[in-house]
């Protein structure tokens, strides 16, 4: 993959929950930010939004995106 001269590649992380992106996914977002990548982050806001943009992780707010328990469907 190539960059533009200036521009550093980017990465898009996204998940059904802000949850997942800051205690699940968090290692990894900052182990691409450190090798270069701008890291851009989207999923359905909630309260762990606030600490990924302030470690400087943007975040793109999902309106739809819900992982709601439907056990028939999980079941599936």
């Amino acid at each position: 993959m190539s960059a533009t001269p200036n521009r550093r590649p980017k990465v898009l992380h996204l998940a059904t929950s802000d949850s997942s992106l800051e205690l699940l996914l968090r290692p990894q977002l900052e182990a691409f930010e450190e090798a270069g990548y701008e890291i851009v982050t989207a999923s359905a806001s909630g309260p762990y939004v606030e600490a990924l943009e302030a470690s400087g992780i943007r975040h793109v707010p999902l309106e739809h995106a819900t992982r709601s328990m439907n056990l028939a469907r999980d079941v599936a």
